[in-house]
């Protein structure tokens, strides 16, 4: 949904929102021969759901300048087990394979400031501001351990995770026309993340350049950081037999070079 207020003495209003909820099952006995997604011996099911709720706000402050910020509250989460099924003393048995549960929750506020500065100079300085509530929990038999030798994969803890973190990103970017074919964007991005106390700075620019009315050929670089995901970060690994959790980078980096 979205509802927008129009104007209103203190700005430009909207609400929205938007949710829904999935389940899915691969049963053993319904299981097509061709099927890709579901095995054999065992039974899997999938329950997920998710919604977000948003205010958005737009405040002229002159002819040339406006503060936009947006409030948002979102959460998502997915339960997935995998059972399986196991000969033991001539009798068949399912015990549980995989057993996931993670939520997650989520409160951001994004705003920036916007000034046209001139005809040929535009600027904009803002801020994403977002609190990560992470309810994690993944336990798993697939690495083969059987400490009890009954015949049946234990299940092994893989992660567990229930803490909120942190994730920062102010900008600062500007638009300058050099001429009426040429047009130069530049800027500078960060990202902090609390959970590893991490920060880092990106700096982009591209040139436009208009050949035709109708035609453009631009060319830009920019260095990219991507946040690796909160499970990957805690997961645990096996290794010479090893089990060992490590805690990875929170960033990774990617320089990207386009042009079209």
């Amino acid at each position: 949904f979205k509802l927008d207020f129009g104007k209103t003495a203190i700005g430009n209003i909207s609400l929205f929102g938007v949710g829904g909820v999935s389940d899915i099952e691969f049963l053993r006995e319904e299981i097509d021969e061709n099927d890709l997604f579901a095995a054999a011996d065992e039974d899997a099911a999938a329950d997920s759901r998710f919604g977000v709720i948003g205010l958005k706000h737009n405040f002229l402050l002159s002819d040339h300048s406006y503060l936009r910020t947006i409030v948002g509250v979102s959460g998502n989460g997915v339960e997935f087990t995998r059972q399986r099924y196991y000969q033991k003393n001539n009798e068949e048995i399912k015990s549980p394979f995989v057993l996931g549960d993670d939520s997650m929750g989520r409160i951001s506020i994004s705003s920036y400031y916007n000034n046209k500065v001139n005809n040929r100079l535009t600027t904009r300085v803002g801020i994403l501001a977002e609190r990560i509530n992470a309810n994690l929990g993944f336990e798993s038999a697939e690495l083969g351990i059987d400490d009890d030798n009954d015949g049946i994969f234990d299940l092994i803890p893989i992660y567990g995770f229930d803490e909120a973190s942190i994730l920062l990103q102010p900008y600062a970017q500007a638009q300058y026309r050099l001429n009426e074919k040429l047009t130069l964007n530049g800027g500078l991005h960060g990202m902090y993340y609390d959970l590893n106390d991490q920060f880092v700075v990106e700096p982009r620019i591209a040139l436009k350049y208009k050949v035709h009315p109708k035609h453009a050929v631009n060319i830009g670089y920019g260095m990219h950081h991507q946040r690796v995901p909160i499970p990957i970060q805690i997961a645990t690994m096996v290794q010479d037999g090893q089990i060992t959790k490590p805690r990875s980078q929170s960033f990774k980096k990617q320089p990207v070079c386009s042009r079209s």
